[in-house]
């Protein structure tokens, strides 16, 4: 076993116990021991975005294994924290991979880089997307009936799901109408 990156030449003699043979030598091949790739730049780790948002492409760059042979991408998904077990992505075969924004929940994405000339791999770590459902209002505010110069109850809203910090902006309107108010 070659454990350390070298470059080492073999033949072979051959030699056969019957009278009058002559020992066979076969020419010299090499075996070039080189470092295994490595992923010089990781994808994004954490990314949390509403459903159906934008999302930044998880981007891999990978050096070193034998120089002359192209790196070949596999791209995987699975719902644990772990670079191994994932399901392969169809068609996810390059070092770029945008993630699906469609399907809420959390996915962890990694890539197997391989050299199938020398056998090597290298496999990325876990980047981990969280889909959340898009902000919606839980409990909607309540109008009253009030008497001039009386006292209004005041409004209020609760939100749910959504990513960040929600800031409001209310509105008035001389109309039954959720476009057209004034702030």
């Amino acid at each position: 076993m070659l454990t350390a990156v070298s470059s080492n030449y073999y033949y072979v003699e051959v030699t056969q116990d019957g009278v009058g043979c002559d020992t066979a030598i076969s020419d010299v091949f090499s075996v070039e021991v080189v470092p295994d790739p490595i992923i010089d730049n990781q994808a994004i780790a954490t990314q949390e975005v509403c459903q159906n948002a934008s999302l930044q492409d998880l981007i891999v760059s990978v050096s070193g294994g034998v120089t002359a042979s192209n790196f070949e991408y596999q791209w995987y998904s699975n719902t644990n924290n772990l670079n191994s077990g994932g399901t392969s992505i169809a068609g996810a075969n390059t070092d770029t991979y945008t993630p699906d924004n469609t399907n809420t929940g959390t996915l962890y994405y990694y890539v197997v880089v391989k050299q199938t000339e020398s056998g090597c791999q290298v496999i990325s770590a876990t980047s981990e997307v969280t889909i959340t459902p898009g902000p919606s209002i839980a409990t909607q505010p309540v109008g009253s009936d009030i008497c001039l110069d009386g006292a209004a109850t005041t409004l209020e809203v609760v939100t749910q799901n959504g990513v960040g910090t929600p800031t409001y902006q209310w509105y008035s309107n001389i109309n039954n109408s959720t476009s057209g108010g004034t702030y």
